[in-house]
């Protein structure tokens, strides 16, 4: 059967089908398999949590709400939500929804404690990239740095 999808949409999905398997694979991973490491329903944090301000500064347990607790959809999940909707092909939908979640994404980068910062570079790392190749017109042959995602999560919940 033939494919009759444009080249270049064949091409970003067929590159990025290991970047979703792999992001997959890696946010399962962050969450953990034990009680101990996975959030439990009622949000139970290791660390106490606070109002998470809209504006100014965050304190750690504050930068751990915003990640893991606050929203509809925590920034955790829409990040990996992103990344795999725009390796199932990007569209205007995909692309605009990763643009919105790198944006959140360099909103709370401004206000965590300095320690967080190193994480969150890592997290944004395919966003950037994506971003990237869209302005330069080459989106349909971008590899995103999925496993650079999956290691700044780590890092961040590591902190919390």
């Amino acid at each position: 059967m033939r494919d009759h999808r444009p080249a270049r949409t064949r091409r970003l999905r067929a590159a990025a089908a290991p970047v979703a398997a792999l992001l997959a694979l890696g946010l399962a991973a962050c969450t953990g398999t034990d009680d101990e490491a996975a959030p439990t329903p009622s949000g139970t944090p290791s660390v106490s949590v606070t109002a998470v301000p809209s504006h100014g500064p965050l304190d750690a347990a504050q930068a751990c709400a915003a990640m893991y607790l606050t929203g509809d959809a925590p920034l955790e999940r829409r990040v990996g939500q992103a990344i795999v909707g725009v390796s199932g092909g990007l569209t205007d939908e995909t692309a605009s929804n990763a643009y919105d979640v790198d944006q959140d994404l360099a909103q709370l980068q401004g206000r965590v404690p300095e320690e967080f910062s190193a994480a969150l570079d890592k997290v944004r790392v395919p966003f950037t990239q994506l971003r990237t190749a869209i302005d330069a017109g080459t989106q349909q042959d971008v590899q995103l740095d999925v496993a650079s995602t999956t290691e700044g999560l780590k890092e961040y919940r590591a902190l919390c």
